[in-house]
């Protein structure tokens, strides 16, 4: 059994917005002890998207002006280079090409192992603007029965007291890579409190 976890940041609060960065990994949810390797593709193609008929909202645009620099930086990085760190890696591409790597991800992990694989996003609009994507550029379709929404069960988690403060809760917010690792440790700290 397999689990992948998405994070995008968009233009918009819509399955047809402009996307500008997604992050995503594998990992085990049982095992607390290894932070998955995170990849993040920072788009660079969000005047195309834009023109393609993608979408971008006022309203999320001012948004994204209340948020700290640091956040404001990583959404906005047409410009950016290629990056391997510790646990990170970090890819400037287009918004189909990232998908497309993505799907063949996630199609080829269930192939391998079954359709008990999760995938999860904290909330429904980071895998309904996969759905989009993929079915407006003709990508192929993902198994939708495998998506679990990290923010229900968290939250569950949390209205039961059980712990779910792991060392990731003071990273930046909206910082696709760091919101995978905190959703990824979240979800963890409750399916140990729940499970274990």
């Amino acid at each position: 059994m397999g689990d992948i976890m998405l994070d995008i940041e968009t233009l918009d609060t819509r399955s047809t917005a402009v996307v500008l960065s997604l992050s995503w990994c594998r990992f085990d949810i049982t095992d607390r002890s290894e932070d998955p390797h995170v990849i993040t593709y920072m788009l660079n193609d969000q005047l195309d998207q834009e023109r393609a008929g993608r979408t971008a909202d006022v309203a999320t645009a001012l948004w994204w002006l209340q948020q700290p620099k640091l956040a404001q930086g990583e959404a906005y990085q047409p410009e950016a280079k290629p990056f391997e760190g510790r646990g990170f890696t970090t890819v400037p591409t287009d918004l189909v090409s990232a998908v497309s790597i993505i799907m063949d991800a996630v199609v080829t992990r269930t192939r391998q192992a079954g359709p008990s694989d999760r995938l999860w996003a904290r909330g429904a609009l980071d895998w309904e603007v996969m759905r989009h994507v993929c079915s407006t550029q003709f990508i192929r379709p993902f198994p939708f029965r495998q998506v679990r929404d990290q923010r229900t069960f968290v939250e569950e988690g949390k209205a039961n007291c059980l712990n779910t403060k792991p060392r990731w809760q003071n990273m930046p917010k909206h910082i696709p890579r760091f919101d995978v690792l905190r959703q990824v440790g979240e979800l963890r700290e409750v399916w140990h409190s729940l499970f274990s």
